[in-house]
């Protein structure tokens, strides 16, 4: 079995006003793994703290921006079917 391939759509944070959101979004830390929906619908945060979104204050906190991604499930390549031979 092979794991979750995301694919890297930025790296590093200066602005986090400007980090960009999407229901095919995710935010990945780099310091403890943890995969973050860039469009929660409850306050949520990473396990090492590094990253949190505060929907009661509309922000995104980032603590250690170059260890900051804006990811997307990478779309795996769809096997061949073969052919039938009915």
């Amino acid at each position: 079995m092979t794991g979750i391939v995301y694919e890297v759509l930025q790296e590093g944070l200066a602005d986090t006003s400007k980090a960009p959101r999407g229901k095919d979004l995710l935010y990945r830390c780099q310091r403890c793994g943890g995969i973050l929906p860039s469009q929660p619908k409850v306050s949520v945060g990473c396990g090492c703290g590094n990253i949190v979104i505060d929907l009661g204050y509309f922000r995104l906190s980032v603590e250690y921006k170059k260890k900051f991604q804006v990811v997307r499930l990478a779309t795996p390549p769809q096997p061949k079917l073969k052919k039938s031979t009915m």
